[in-house]
């Protein structure tokens, strides 16, 4: 028992022994470390570390070029918003900005950026290069076919001084005569205002097309002609036929049928035209249309 108890008071010792050893060797080497500039002095298989080195700061990229908006004090315009009225039948507006440049020194136009793909404007050069006091304009145009209500435009113009716009309003005229000119009607209406082969095409095939296939004279007529010309609800520059009171000759009736009229609503029928009718069908409708207008107004 007493040789136990002497066995264990041993071991314990050592542990402590162990430990204060262990704690030497800890401090012995914390001590062989440099506290300036943080370099370890010598230690055997221990290499000192690279010097540390700001990372540098990232390089300055150059800006983009862009065009900062102008208060317009080097060029003088007419006008930068104008406003345009469009007429019954018109295909297309034109609108004039004049220009000025009262600075000192040359301006240039670089660029013209319509805001759609139915508006160009056009300058005399690009780029085109106004001196101190010289003077020019920029024409823009809009294709109005099939087009309906107001239209807000406008013209991006890139200078050496800057960016500004030009700004249009386009008024289309309301269709007089036509009820319901707002809706479905009222929009082919002005689809065939632009393309007035525009009413054999597509959808219109149905009602303008179809009903005329293989019909001759009087009922070619009904089919093809009085659908448009003898209905109550026709346009008012579209004039009724049967009623006519004035006897034409029948060139006259041949030349319209075939070629119909350009800027109008009045197509051509003649099948190497676009039209529908074929020869046969043209002479007979000819033929009704002569013998229709010598004939008394009812």
């Amino acid at each position: 028992m007493k040789i136990l108890d002497y066995y264990l008071n041993l071991r314990a010792k050592g542990v402590q022994l162990l430990g204060l050893l262990l704690l030497a060797l800890f401090f012995g080497v914390s001590s062989r470390v440099s506290g300036q500039d943080g370099i370890v002095d010598s230690i055997p298989g221990l290499e000192p570390p690279l010097p540390f080195t700001p990372a540098p700061s990232p390089l300055a990229l150059p800006k983009a070029a862009s065009v900062t908006p102008t208060n317009g004090v080097s060029l003088a315009w007419d006008a930068i918003y104008k406003e345009y009225v469009a007429q019954t039948n018109e295909l297309a507006t034109h609108l004039v900005f004049n220009v000025t440049n009262i600075s000192n020194h040359e301006v240039a136009i670089l660029r013209l950026r319509p805001s759609c793909g139915c508006t160009v404007a056009k300058m005399p050069s690009t780029p085109w290069r106004i001196k101190p006091g010289e003077s020019g304009q920029i024409d823009v145009s809009t294709d109005l076919r099939g087009k309906r209500g107001e239209l807000n435009k406008n013209v991006a113009v890139e200078t050496t001084d800057g960016l500004l716009w030009l700004r249009f309003k386009i008024v289309l005229p309301k269709v007089a005569g036509m009820p319901g000119s707002s809706g479905m009607r009222g929009r082919n209406l002005m689809v065939a205002l632009g393309d007035r082969q525009a009413v054999f095409k597509g959808a219109c095939v149905r009602c303008h097309v179809a009903p005329a296939i293989n019909k001759t004279g009087e009922d070619l007529y009904d089919a093809a002609c009085g659908i448009c010309h003898d209905t109550p609800q026709r346009a008012t520059m579209v004039p009724a036929l049967k009623n006519r009171k004035l006897e034409v000759s029948r060139e006259y009736w041949d030349r319209w049928i075939r070629q119909g009229k350009e800027n109008t609503l009045m197509p051509a029928f003649e099948q190497k035209a676009g039209g529908p009718l074929t020869e046969e069908q043209i002479v007979s409708l000819v033929d009704y249309l002569t013998k229709k207008s010598a004939e008394p107004p009812r």
